[in-house]
Parts: structure tokens; C-alpha cells; sequence
């Protein structure tokens, strides 16, 4: 740490005490790396080229394996399948010609082209792709072996959901061979399908072989589809690696799940009504001698602030150097240059400072009122998985806080009852399994949204909708469990460690912890999505009864 400027005399301690913080969380990366080296060749984050695309290869065959197994469609294989599909309504009869508004997707049967034989057929086909953008405001439809610009009318008709680029659609339409484009007459999201264990583990193990895998040579995935079934391979360290870094951790069986979000440690106003919530959990627990876990979600410090107020950026100070480099020579503007990389490293080590010193901080208030819950510390299990304005970058996965933080915690509480899990992580209380997240899905659909589909009477088809509970509930379950994906759409993913975010197996629980206002549906294969809301914000959250298997909203 001799490299680092010191501002000052008078910040000398603060400035040993960040340099010690910084030595153990360093030698504490460097353990984790040792320990991930022995089961991975390659722990860091970076990614290389083909990790970008392979992504999202991944993502197309899972779920084509899951098609696969789904009894509604059948895979294309050459001068082996017919193109006729059978199409029908709810009420079982069969359309002809165009596509009516009761489409029953799980009663009728769909055979899938790849996009290199749609090209050359002149009927309707259905395909399955991922809708991208050519950077020409068109949008295009890509899969494995080609890619062909899409065509939306007013017919088309939509499944229940959020279509955005990076989202993989399954698409009904024809070919126009004189535009070289494809009119969509249909579009919805893939079926919601309960994944179980043991298929989980044979789609993990046979995606990550290496470049021998064995599902993307012809003949065997002929015969896979043929089968209707998935070839049995063991298990490659690929997957070992996946379910070391996304923590699994086993619980004993609890009765209620309380889940909080955005627990500002900073705010003494969410101090106090924190303590409010333990203390009547606390009486519940005495009264009805009942087990509870709580999930603890991010952010629990506020974001980098500079001394107007404003978001602290290195790229806002670039911009306003760079304004004044033009009417500079060559010989000032290397001085100039020189003096901003050297503001830039003391800004760096200051917000770096300011980080460490408030998260510290805010886990010592923390520790202050578990202390006050004796009953709490020595029979409820404590979750903590941090968001995106905490320390550490904001990418997902996102590794647990730093142990350096959890010593706070583990004075009062036994090693056993305190958990810093990685984000998105899950956790397996007996037969249910809990997939917990933090992540601003909504604000992010919104942005990206291209076409959306509320299936309501007041909103139907639209690019623009409103982020209500009521929408919420309706298109969230199949945008998220129809892709299989916790976010496909985000940038802020690292691309070698795409997998992590898949939700395989099946959960019980899908906690999405996100800024958008508190919702929880039920989805068509008993899967809960549930978004707490912000506690800081609304004072509120939600419990999660297990007998009852039901979801309860909570305000203060």
C-alpha cells in the first residue's frame, strides 16, 4: 500500500485501517481463487471472444432440449418430418388459415425449422430464435444456423410477455422470398416447463463438455430428438464450478420465509423500523415456538456521492478535462493528461475509502440491533446477498460480501445461523428450493421492451406499459420462466459465467428483488415470483408461509 497517496496527516488512521481492510480482502480473493483454481482452470472474470457467443448458443440449447421433451413440439429433421401442424383452439377445434386469438399452445403440435430451411419454404413454419438488432433499427430473428430479418403487423398475434433483443421467441409466420424477410403471424415465449433435478444435471453436464459436446453433433442430436429424450453423460467440472460459486446452502425446514429488500444500513430511519420487524417476529417466535429464515437483500449503502450531490464518475470528470484540452498544445495537454490520471487515482482511493469505511459502518449497526433479538440469534437462519450499488462491481454473478464485513455479524451470531451468499444464489430448505436475486428487472424490461403482451381486456398488445402490480403479475411469470433465465437481456452479465443465471432446476420460490413496486403471482407450473419491494422506500415486505404455501405482503 506504499503506492497509495495520502491526502493527509490527520487521515492517517482511517487510511491504515482501509489498508488493513484491504490486505485481508485481497488475501481472502486469494484463497477463493486457489480453492476455485482446483475445480475450474480459469476463476477470474474476464471472458474471452467466444464466450460472448457461446452464451447464448447455451441459452438456444436448453431450451431446445426442453422443447425436446415438451409434447407439443417436434424438431425438425431432414426428409424425415413433415411440414403440416396441427393448431387448435381451446375448445379442440382445428384452425386453418389463419391463427385465432384462443390459441391452445399446450393442445396444439408444432414442428421446428431451423432458419437455414425456412429460407427455402414457401408454407407456414415455426421456428425458434433469438431476436436481434442489425443496427439498422430492423429487428432480426438468429439462431445456430442463420439469420433473417422479422416482419410485425398489425395480425400478428402474441403470447402473454415482454419481447426484448436477446430474448429467444418461438415464431409462426411464412416467407417472403422476393424481400428476404420473414412475416410473423404468431410469437410467444417458450412453454413454462417444471425442470426437476436429474433433468437439470443432464443439460448442465452435456452444455459444458468443452468443444467435444456431444449434443451438437447431428447424429446424436437427431437421435435426441427422435427419442424425445436426453443422452446421459457424466458430470464435467463445469458444472462442479457451477454449483460451488452459486451457493447452495442447506436450511433445516422453517415456517416462514421473510424476505427484505433494499436494507438502506446506512439510513437510521431504516435502523429503526428494522428493529421493529425483529421485534415482532420475535414475540411470533415466542408465542408459537415456529422456525423462520430471514433473506436479507441489498443495497445496504448508499451509492457514491460527490460534494453536490451529484453521482461521483471518472468519466464525468474525462468529459469535463477533455473540453478543455482543444485550445491546448501537445506538451500542456500531456501535463494536463498527467494531472487528471493523478485526480483520478486520488478520487478512486477516495470513494474506495468511503465504500469500505460506510459498509463497515452500517454492518456495525446492524450487529447492534441483532443484539437486542436474543430469541432471533439463536433460532432463525440470516441470508445476506448484496445489490448493485454495494461493494464490488455491479456484474452478476456477484460474489457474497467479504468476510471482513461478516466478522461484524459473527460475534453475536453462531457461524451456522449467518449466511453471505452470492447473488443470484439458491437455497434449499428440504423439499423447496429458493432462487434469490437482486436484480432491477422491471426498470430494465421497460427500457428494452420491443413488443409486450398483457393478455387484459384495458391492455393488450403494446410497447408501452405501466409497471403495476397488476401487469406485473401477468407478464412477468412467462418473460422470466419462459426464457429460463433469470435477465438474457442485461449487459451487466459476465459472459463466461452466463449459466449461473439459468433457473435450473425448477424453483419453488423465484425472489426478485427489484425496484419496482412489491407483486407475487403464482405462475401455471406453482412456481412463486415474488419482488418484496423496497423496504426502505415503502416500509414493506413479504412472508412466505410454508404450510400454507402461500405469500403475504407486510407493511410497517
Amino acid at each position: 500500500m506504499k503506492n497509495i497517496y495520502l491526502s493527509s496527516v490527520s487521515d492517517f488512521k482511517k487510511n491504515v485501517e482501509y489498508s488493513t481492510g484491504r490486505f485481508q480482502l485481497k488475501n481472502e480473493k486469494i484463497n477463493k481463487c486457489c480453492e476455485v483454481n482446483q475445480i475450474h482452470e480459469r476463476s477470474n472474470i474476464y471472458s474471452d471472444i467466444k464466450d460472448f457467443r457461446n452464451r447464448y448458443l447455451q441459452r438456444y440449447l436448453v431450451l431446445e432440449y426442453l422443447l425436446i421433451k415438451h409434447k407439443s413440439f417436434t424438431f425438425y429433421i431432414k426428409d424425415k418430418l413433415k411440414t403440416n401442424e396441427i393448431l387448435l383452439d381451446k375448445v379442440g377445434n382445428e384452425f386453418i388459415g389463419e391463427v385465432g386469438m384462443d390459441l391452445d399452445i399446450e393442445k396444439s403440435k408444432f414442428v421446428v425449422y431451423p432458419l437455414k430451411h425456412v429460407v427455402s419454404i414457401s408454407e407456414q413454419v415455426t421456428t425458434l430464435g433469438m431476436l436481434i438488432n442489425n443496427g439498422e433499427g430492423q429487428v432480426l430473428i438468429e439462431d445456430p444456423t442463420h439469420r433473417v430479418k422479422i416482419v410485425i403487423s398489425s395480425k400478428t398475434l402474441f403470447g402473454k410477455g415482454i419481447y426484448c433483443f436477446n430474448h429467444f421467441v418461438i415464431a409462426r409466420g411464412k416467407m417472403n422470398k422476393i424481400t428476404q424477410s420473414f412475416h410473423v403471424d404468431l410469437m410467444f415465449h417458450p412453454p413454462i416447463q417444471n425442470v426437476d433435478k436429474n433433468v437439470a444435471n443432464e443439460i448442465l453436464s452435456n452444455l459444458f463438455s468443452g468443444t467435444n459436446n456431444i449434443l451438437l453433433k447431428s447424429a446424436d442430436r437427431e437421435k435426441n430428438i427422435k427419442n424425445q429424450s436426453l443422452d446421459k453423460t457424466k458430470l464435467f467440472r463445469t458444472t462442479k464450478y457451477l454449483e460451488d460459486l452459486r451457493i447452495k446452502v442447506q436450511v433445516s425446514r422453517s415456517d416462514y420465509w421473510v424476505i427484505l429488500s433494499d436494507i438502506l444500513l446506512t439510513s437510521m430511519s431504516v435502523i429503526k423500523n428494522l428493529r421493529k420487524v425483529f421485534s415482532g417476529y420475535e414475540k411470533m417466535i415466542k408465542d408459537s415456538n415456529i422456525n423462520i429464515g430471514f433473506i436479507l437483500l441489498g443495497n445496504f449503502i448508499n451509492i457514491d456521492l460527490d460534494k453536490n450531490g451529484e453521482n461521483w464518475t471518472e468519466e464525468k470528470t474525462c468529459v469535463e478535462n477533455e473540453q478543455n484540452f482543444s485550445n491546448i498544445n501537445e506538451k500542456g495537454r500531456s501535463a494536463r493528461l498527467s494531472a487528471f490520471n493523478t485526480n483520478s487515482r486520488e478520487n478512486h482511493f477516495k470513494h474506495s475509502q468511503n465504500n469500505f469505511n460506510t459498509t463497515r459502518k452500517g454492518f456495525e449497526r446492524f450487529k447492534n440491533v441483532l443484539k437486542e433479538f436474543p430469541v432471533l440469534l439463536s433460532n432463525c437462519n440470516f441470508f445476506i446477498i448484496s445489490g448493485p450499488n454495494d461493494i464490488g462491481p455491479d456484474l452478476l454473478p456477484k460474489l457474497p460480501l467479504s468476510n471482513y464485513y461478516a466478522s461484524y455479524l459473527s460475534k453475536v451470531l453462531p457461524d451456522s445461523k449467518i449466511h453471505f451468499i452470492s447473488n443470484p444464489s439458491v437455497i434449499d430448505d428440504s423439499d423447496i428450493k429458493i432462487f434469490c436475486s437482486r436484480h432491477s428487472l422491471t426498470k430494465e424490461l421497460k427500457e428494452k421492451t420491443l413488443f409486450s403482451y398483457c393478455g387484459t381486456k384495458n391492455v393488450g398488445f403494446t410497447t408501452q406499459w405501466n409497471i403495476e402490480p397488476e401487469i406485473l403479475e401477468n407478464i412477468i411469470p412467462q418473460t422470466v420462466l419462459g426464457q429460463q433465465h433469470l435477465t438474457p437481456t442485461s449487459s451487466n452479465i459476465i459472459p463466461n459465467l452466463d449459466y449461473f443465471l439459468f433457473l435450473l432446476p425448477t424453483p419453488k420460490i423465484l425472489i426478485i428483488g427489484d425496484s419496482s413496486p412489491s407483486y407475487s403471482v403464482k405462475s401455471m407450473n406453482q412456481t412463486w415470483i415474488v419482488n418484496p419491494g423496497s423496504f426502505n422506500n415503502t416500509c414493506s415486505w413479504v412472508q412466505y408461509n410454508v404450510l400454507t404455501d402461500s405469500i403475504d405482503h407486510v407493511w410497517l
